[in-house]
């Protein structure tokens, strides 16, 4: 089947969501150093790859629920959106008997939403970096990191770059999905970039792979920005990120975490 491809209204969504994050240089990830995730790093930092887990790894059983809705779409609506994806045969006439059987029927779509979502590339970035939750969560109890990068270095326009950044909206209830008229965008915002609103203090952004599959992926040297060392990083810990930071080019900075005496609070600032 072939990819929906951008449209003008992916577009302007595109552009309304680089208008929230004008006045956001940074966008952050939290990383661990156990394990192999300690090795991921050491290969971001000397490679500048990025690791972009499986969708279907996400810890969120919520992650991807959304109300598809199929029942607007007209039998010729239908036979257009199928012919334009899927090349005459046994195929075609099967997905177009599913998508009319789910007109009634919107769980018939489920196993096939199920595949796509769960095969997607991505990694999840945040507009915080002192967020309490999140360090213990997704640094190993704030022994690990939190990666800083330039927000509009990352932000690539639609059809450049091997990731799409879309931001994730916290809602009470799931999405409604018109799958057979939402453009290839939507269709990615509304499965991968919607969360329960119980989450809305992770302020999150979302990479998605334009390929679909996991895995180490390059990026530009010069969008890591800096590197932020957890409160509670061992010794060993420090002595790798201060090593691999000395290393790279162009040069990025090394910050720390540390407990405020009187507050329920992180200050971070560069190392002396």
């Amino acid at each position: 089947m072939k990819e929906r491809e951008f449209s003008e209204q992916d577009r302007e969504l595109a552009r309304a969501w680089g208008a929230r994050l004008e006045n956001e240089p940074y966008l952050y990830r939290y990383v661990s150093l156990e394990g192999e995730r300690r090795d991921w790093f050491a290969t971001l930092m000397r490679e500048s790859k990025l690791f972009f887990s499986a969708f279907s790894t996400l810890n969120d059983p919520f992650d991807s629920r959304a109300v598809i809705d199929v029942s607007s779409a007209s039998q010729d609506d239908i036979g257009q959106f199928v012919a334009s994806r899927i090349t005459p045969g046994p195929e075609r006439d099967a997905a177009i008997e599913n998508l009319l059987r789910a007109r009634s029927d919107p769980a018939v779509l489920n196993p096939v939403l199920a595949d796509w979502t769960d095969r997607q590339g991505v990694c999840c970035l945040t507009l915080s970096s002192d967020d309490l939750l999140m360090w213990s969560y997704y640094a190993s109890g704030h022994k690990g990191l939190c990666l800083r990068f330039k927000t509009r270095a990352l932000f690539d326009d639609l059809g450049s770059g091997p990731a799409v950044l879309i931001p994730v909206d916290y809602r009470a209830q799931y999405p409604a999905l018109p799958f057979v008229t939402a453009s290839r965008l939507q269709l990615v915002h509304t499965l991968i970039g919607t969360k329960a609103s119980q989450w809305q203090h992770e302020a999150e952004w979302r990479l998605v792979l334009r390929s679909g599959e996991a895995g180490l992926v390059p990026f530009k040297p010069s969008v890591l920005d800096g590197v932020i060392m957890g409160c509670r990083i061992t010794d060993d810990n420090a002595a790798l990120v201060r090593s691999l930071t000395s290393e790279r080019k162009p040069p990025v900075k090394v910050l720390r975490a540390r407990t405020m005496d009187r507050e329920y609070r992180l200050q971070i600032s560069e190392e002396s």
